[in-house]
Order: C-alpha cells, then sequence, then structure tokens
C-alpha cells in the first residue's frame, strides 16, 4: 500500500482490491487505494467523504458500499451513514443510513438481496 493503515476495510472487485480508511496511528483516514492485480500497481482513489475506521465494506455488482464505523481511535461517533464508491468513475455517493450506527462489524451480498451480520459493538441508545 501506499499508506500504512490499521482497522481499515478492503474489498474485492474484478482484478482490484480496494482499501478504505483506516487509521494511520495518528489519523482517522478518508484516504483509499486501489490495487491492480495485473499491474502489480497501488495508487490512490478518491476520498471517501468522511474519514472512518473500524468500518465494513462490500462490493455489489459494479459499486462499493462503506458502512459505518467510527470518528475517533477513542470511539468519537459511529457513523450509520452509508458511502458508495463508483470504481468506473472514481466517484462517491450517498447511499441510505442504516437505522443505527455500527462498528465493527462484518457484511456480506448474498444472492437474496442484502445480509448485514450482527455488530460486535454498537452505538448505545
Amino acid at each position: 500500500m501506499i499508506e500504512g493503515r490499521q482497522f481499515a476495510a478492503a474489498v474485492t472487485l474484478n482484478d482490484e482490491i480496494f482499501i478504505f480508511g483506516g487509521y494511520d496511528g495518528q489519523n482517522v483516514l478518508n484516504s483509499c487505494e486501489v490495487y491492480n492485480v495485473k499491474l502489480n500497481r497501488w495508487q490512490h482513489i478518491a476520498p471517501m467523504r468522511k474519514s472512518r475506521m473500524k468500518h465494513s465494506a462490500v462490493a455489489h455488482g459494479d459499486k462499493i458500499y462503506v458502512i459505518g464505523g467510527v470518528s475517533d481511535i477513542r470511539g468519537g461517533s459511529v457513523f450509520s451513514s452509508v458511502e458508495c464508491y463508483i470504481p468506473e468513475k472514481n466517484l462517491w455517493m450517498s447511499a441510505p443510513d442504516m437505522p443505527v450506527g455500527r462498528f465493527d462489524h462484518q457484511c456480506y451480498v448474498s444472492n437474496v438481496g442484502y445480509k448485514f451480520l450482527a455488530s460486535v459493538l454498537e452505538k448505545s441508545q
């Protein structure tokens, strides 16, 4: 990768590996990178709208969804927001928010629709 990061989210789509956000030891990141397997090359892509860590990401069709997370290494704001990345256009769009903020969670897409696994930690009500 170009930037060292932890607590980032990663997905594969086609012949590329995408890395979103995370924590570099000092800051929560909104930066994103893609690794092209065929070209053996990393490059930055458009940054997310929010800096986030401990979030999840999932590829569905030709889009990537980045979901939830937190804004600070000590917890900070727990996000219910979802961002949608369109690789073909190197563009981010907002997607509908989740009903509750979540972090340290996983998600996947099945052939019957979106399925979100139970959150490990979620915002207190």
